[in-house]
């Protein structure tokens, strides 16, 4: 298994990471490490797939952005 260390992205406050997976059902594409104390939100999938359903409208949303950082990440 090829592994390789890349930065892909800096995130910042209120940002969020790991929704590829949960809107694709694939493995995990990307490891996060924090660069300093951080307090994260922890949301389960099931509650993830429930606002989703309610928000028809960020569901669309989030699939764009998540298009975007998945192009961003294949082009590294």
């Amino acid at each position: 298994m090829l592994v390789m260390k890349k930065k892909v992205s800096t995130l910042g406050p209120g940002s969020f990471f790991g929704e590829m997976a949960f809107l694709t059902y694939a493995p995990r594409v990307a490891t996060v490490v924090a660069q300093e104390n951080m307090l994260c939100f922890v949301l389960l999938k099931s509650t993830f797939m429930k606002l989703l359903k309610k928000n028809p409208s960020f569901k669309t949303w989030l699939e764009s952005l998540s298009e975007k950082r998945l192009i961003k990440l294949n082009s590294i």
